[in-house]
């Protein structure tokens, strides 16, 4: 009758599963153009979105080496296949290639397809990071639903690339936000994607944007955040798309809701963890507890747990506050 799906390792099944039924949803071909990093790259080249991404290079992993005299620095470099920033990492320098090959030679040899070892090589655009929350019609319409602004480990001066925040609204322009919606109905509109949620990525740097990502799925964190903040149930909205329904997707109220990731900088085995009580916290969850082992980014990618927020408004400065009294201890 209907395909949902809010996993990004079964994007490739969706499609799949929506043309063997012929039901309402993203066609495989749709997912394929859009999920595969070569084939997307190869799409902002062709409708002439360059200007709303950043320079990027498909390649091999065998051939960055030779590649990297040539580039700008610094650059971002991550795998084909990944997700959770596994396998992504930030070269200031051309030696730093050195440092971490081994890990991306690890990360793709536990990869299903081995032999395809491709990588992109996208240069680094120093700015402010969002997830909008959007979904796409029938007739392949893109509806812009709100921006969720990511703070990442970058902004706050940590070692690694892992988002810490995600909260919402944001206060970014009507002009940003207009550049946003053109750049992905440009996409939807050229794969034909229709009836699902996308999950896209952009950097804002003043008043440009750059797309880094996006998935033909309903973004995890969003469904709880935005239920906070506008009393909207995206879970039930995905099924309606499904189905091929009419959509509400109306605020029911405007809060602020914010969500934390919980990460540590030192791997090793959990000896205490403990989030504080707050009336504002919506919901909380555990997810590496006492005795188990944790494994720091950029290799690690399991967060040791999350929590949610919401206010009437600054759900952010108030989270900021909440994690610095969460206690870990780490043998």
């Amino acid at each position: 009758v209907g395909v949902v799906n809010t996993k990004d390792q079964y994007e490739v099944l969706h499609g799949q599963l929506v043309d063997q039924f012929n039901v309402p949803g993203p066609s495989f071909h749709s997912v394929d153009q859009i999920g595969n990093k070569a084939n997307m790259q190869q799409l902002i080249e062709d409708l002439q979105l360059n200007l709303f991404r950043p320079t990027t290079i498909c390649c091999q992993l065998s051939e960055v080496s030779n590649l990297l005299k040539s580039l700008q620095f610094p650059v971002v470099i991550k795998p084909f296949s990944g997700a959770h920033s596994r396998g992504v990492h930030k070269l200031n320098f051309q030696e730093d290639f050195e440092e971490i090959y081994p890990n991306l030679y690890k990360h793709f040899s536990q990869m299903k397809n081995k032999k395809d070892q491709t990588v992109l090589i996208a240069e680094h655009i120093s700015g402010k990071q969002v997830a909008p929350v959007c979904y796409v019609d029938g007739k392949s319409k893109v509806h812009l639903l709100s921006l969720v602004k990511c703070i990442t480990a970058q902004d706050l001066k940590l070692p690694h690339l892992q988002i810490i925040y995600r909260t919402t609204p944001s206060n970014f322009s009507e002009e940003i936000l207009n550049k946003i919606k053109f750049v992905l109905q440009k996409i939807a509109k050229a794969t034909q994607l229709r009836n699902t949620f996308l999950d896209p990525e952009f950097i804002i740097k003043k008043n440009n944007v750059y797309l880094i990502e996006i998935n033909v799925r309903l973004g995890g964190f969003r469904k709880k955040l935005i239920q906070d903040a506008y009393g909207i149930n995206l879970h039930q909205l995905m099924t309606e798309l499904a189905l091929n329904q009419e959509i509400d997707d109306s605020f029911a109220s405007v809060s602020s809701a914010t969500a934390c990731e919980i990460w540590e900088n030192n791997s090793g085995k959990i000896k205490n963890i403990k989030i504080p009580n707050s009336k504002f916290i919506t919901s909380s969850k555990i997810t590496i507890g006492i005795g188990e082992e944790c494994l720091a980014p950029p290799n690690g990618t399991s967060a040791l747990g999350t929590i949610f927020l919401k206010t009437k408004d600054k759900s952010l400065s108030k989270m900021k506050s909440l994690r610095e009294k969460v206690m870990v201890e780490i043998e």
